[in-house]
Formats: C-alpha cells, structure tokens, sequence
C-alpha cells in the first residue's frame, strides 16, 4: 500500500523578544507554539468525538480482544535475505485501566519453533506462563511500560491519553494516505514516549501512529502501525486489527475479534493455574564475569540478564563470541573483556547468526579492531549493520567510517596456538537460521551456542524446539564431548541440560 506524502511541516517561526515594563515580552507569529496546540486541540477533540465523545472514551475501564494473523520475521528469518518469513499467530488481549492490570495471551509460530505463553501483570504480581510446558517465571522487570504498549493497540484509548496530555499536543502538518487528507498530531506519553497520529481529515479516525526508535540494521528508523478498518462496540469506534510495518518493512497483519467493552474481567485468569510448575525469576543484579576454565569466560547480566557474551584468551589475543543486542551493549561487554584480559586486543568476533539481537553489536567490534567470522551469505548483511549510525542511541556518524574484515567458514574453521584452540562449526541449514554457528574448546569440553537449548537459569530445562534437536543431532554427528555448555541465552548448563530437554520434547 503506498503512501503519497506530501508533508506541509511548521515553518521556524523568528520569535522578537524585547524588554518591556520589567519583563519579556515575545511576539509570536501564526506559527506559534499556542497555534500549533489550539490546532492539535482541535483536531483531538474532533477525533475524540468521531470515536464516540469524550465522555465514553474516558468512561473505558476494561478492553479485551481475540487477535490473529501474520507476522513477518525482520532480521529473525531463517535465511538472511528477503522476503522474511511469515508466521502464523493468535492471541489475547485483556486491559484493566482501572488497576491497572493486563494479561496478553499469544501463540504462534517463530524459525525453528513454536509458542504458546500468557503474560500477566496484576499489581505487584507479574509473571509468564509457559502454556506448553505448564511453568510459571515470575518476573518483577514487567512494567507500565508493557501495559502502554497494548493502549496504544487500541486507537481509542490513544486519544483518550492524548486528551491527559494536552499540554503536549502539537500539530505538524499534513500530508496524504491513499489518496486521503491526514492531519499529523503529535504528543508526549506520560512515560516520555512522543507517538505520531496521522489522523483523517474527513473522517476523524486514527489511521496510523508512528514511533522513532533506535535499529541495528538501519540506524534511526521508523515504526508505522495503521488501523485499516473501524467497528462499532458499544458506541466506540474500535479499529478492526493493525498492519505494523518497522523501517519501512511489513511486520504484521493482524485482525481483532470478540471486542468488548467495560466487560467483567476474570480475576482467575490473572492467577497462576493449578498444576504449573515454578522456575527461578529472572536474575539481576550487575554485569558480571564469570570464569568457566582457565582463560575462558562469560560475560553475563546484559537486557535483565537476557543476554551473555563468551571469550577466550589465546596467547597474543582474544577471540568473541556472539555481537549480541545492540552497538551500545557489545560495547559494554568488550569493556569487561578488557578489563579481565587487559594487555591483548580483541581479534575475532564469531557472529553466531544474522538474527539482529545476535549480530547487532557487530560494528563495537569492528572498532576494537576485531576481524568478523562469519558466513559468506551474510557479508552484505554485516556490511549494512557495521554502516548504520543512529543519533537516536548517541552515535555519530565518524562510527561508521571503518570497513569490516571477514573471515568465512565454510564447514569448519579453526583458530589455534600453542596453547589454545577454537573450532568453529557451521551446522546449517538449522530450523532457526540456515547457517548457524557454534564455537567449541576442545581442551576445555566447553561448547557455545545461541538460540538453540539456551540452558536455563532455574536448573530445569524446557522442551526442545526444532532447532534445539537439530543442535542436538549435528553436535552427535560431530562426535564432541561436552562438559559445559554456554548459551547466550540463559547461563551455562551441561550436555544433560540437552538431554532433559530432548526428553521433555518426546514427551510433548
């Protein structure tokens, strides 16, 4: 669907200040800072009136819906390169804004995997249920922020948190959607957040928002979610579903059913069922380094300790695995490489997969000087990561002048002197990612992974997905001995960690 976007922004209006009577006094243009509010003002206040009036939007106390569709995985495909892959989900959708609760149930699919979870916030009771494994892991880190995220899926309440921010509102300008004249209004969410409404001009309805935020692959960039349709629900003008789109790629295409409105909710349904079996919550606490064997370690505590890194010293160098999360992250992570190992530079970084929340801290690396393993189908990719810049997290563009340097495997690769010794495998094409990567330490028994078992923090592994038993069967096929097994995920296990959870996986 195109958009034809011809943008009539604010003009910088000359603001004459002069002294006057003991004060300041400054004269405005028609472009100032009250016009372009009473604009705003009134352009919410027709589109609070086309959802249904002020008095019914404020007058919400609960949400729920049934969602299905589409998703598409950007950056998180099997292959590298487009079109990403599209995956079936469904879900629900249960929003009390008088406590403040939310319970977000969903299922679907993902490369190399399935899902079927339900994420509960009720007070200062927070928690994820595994609905396939039956456990619970609560987790205090769930916030606002998370509630905020399902208000903005339903326009209504968008405009109603508009109206409790009206000090904020600004108008930009207008522009054109398929041939449609759109007002674009934007304010401050009471977390900070500055959404864009883009807001018909005829009929007054919310057509899309859109936020700015930070991406690995392309530096700043644009998140775009659009409402196609509207449906009357109790004197409400609710959207009909989304289409998300992120720098400028579709993402989702999902459909709302069963909309209601100051329902009752169901206080049992944000309990923890009978029968789930408890895991440890998610650790915290700071950044830390943990020794595995001599001159191996981890480096764990990164995104709520979603995230670990993995080096060894060698004898004149170090070698990286995985450039997890983002620039910023990676860059944290080589600071306590250096300060655990401080007189030898950082000379490879093993990039375990093109998935961005495991390549998206490549270009810290490549400042450090760090030559880039990796596969030959996913130069191009890395080149366009290690070049993006965005002034969103702080960085400029002077980042982005070095080139990187690779080195492919194909099959096999090893790194080794005299007293210590790498192979790196490519045991693609894996459910997951076509080429994926694992590092192992021979003299060590120790073998480094992503995405694949992820040995879990609470002792107790879940069960196998598709990618996880073919890890299973490609490091048999191998013929290594595993004493330690790292994953960036979670925290360092053992071989029977794989084997619980190729039990659980038969089991299922």
């Amino acid at each position: 669907m195109k958009t034809r976007a011809t943008i009539r922004l604010i003009g910088i209006t000359v603001i004459a200040v002069s002294l006057a009577a003991g004060g300041l006094v400054a004269e405005g243009g028609p472009n100032s800072t009250i016009d372009s509010y009473i604009k705003a003002r009134d352009i919410i206040d027709a589109a609070v009136e086309a959802a249904g009036g002020a008095d019914l939007l404020n007058g919400i106390t609960t949400v729920e819906w049934n969602q299905s569709g589409k998703t598409w995985a950007r950056n998180q495909s099997q292959k590298v390169d487009a079109p990403f892959q599209a995956n079936q989900q469904s879900g629900r959708v249960v929003l009390d804004l008088e406590r403040g609760w939310l319970l977000f149930e969903t299922g679907g699919q993902f490369p190399g995997g399935v899902f079927r979870n339900r994420t509960v916030i009720a007070g200062d009771d927070k928690f994820v249920l595994n609905l396939t494994a039956k456990t619970v892991q609560r987790n205090p880190n769930l916030d606002i922020a998370n509630f905020a995220f399902f208000q903005r899926l339903f326009s209504p309440l968008m405009l109603r948190k508009a109206l409790q921010q009206a000090n904020s509102l600004r108008w930009l300008g207008t522009t054109e959607i398929d041939g449609r004249p759109q007002d674009i209004v934007t304010f401050a969410w009471d977390n900070g957040l500055t959404p864009t409404l883009y807001i018909d001009s005829e009929s007054h309805l919310v057509s899309k928002y859109e936020l700015l935020f930070p991406d690995n692959l392309t530096g700043d960039a644009v998140s775009e979610l659009r409402f196609p349709s509207y449906a009357e629900v109790a004197g409400v003008q609710v959207p009909g579903g989304y289409h998300q789109s992120i720098g400028g790629t579709l993402a989702a295409k999902i459909e709302y059913s069963d909309v209601a409105i100051n329902g009752t909710v169901k206080e049992d349904e944000f309990k923890v069922p009978f029968g789930f079996r408890e895991i440890a919550p998610p650790a915290t606490g700071e950044v830390r380094v943990v020794e595995l064997a001599d001159d191996v370690y981890m480096v764990e505590g990164f995104a709520n300790f979603g995230y670990n890194f993995f080096f060894a010293a060698f004898d004149e160098f170090i070698v990286a695995f995985d450039a997890a999360v983002s620039r910023g992250v990676s860059a944290q992570a080589i600071a306590k490489m250096k300060e655990t190992v401080p007189d030898k530079p950082i000379r490879y970084v093993v990039v375990s997969h093109h998935h961005d929340d495991h390549a998206g801290g490549v270009r810290a690396f490549i400042d450090e000087g760090a030559t880039v393993i990796t596969t030959a189908a996913n130069k191009a990719y890395l080149e366009e990561m290690a070049a993006s810049v965005s002034s969103l997290a702080g960085e400029g563009a002077e980042e982005a002048m070095a080139k990187p340097v690779f080195e492919f495997v194909e099959g096999r690769h090893v790194i080794e002197d005299a007293g210590q010794k790498a192979v790196i495998y490519d045991i693609g094409p894996n459910p997951h990612a076509e080429e994926m990567l694992i590092l192992y330490m021979p003299k060590q028994k120790i073998l480094f992974e992503a995405d694949l078992i992820s040995p879990p923090r609470s002792g107790q592994a879940g069960p196998a997905s598709d990618a996880g038993a073919h890890f299973a069967e490609a490091v048999k096929k191998l013929g290594l001995e595993v004493d330690q097994l790292g994953g960036v995920h979670g925290t360092v296990g053992s071989w029977a960690d794989v084997e619980d959870a190729l039990r659980k996986r038969d089991a299922l």
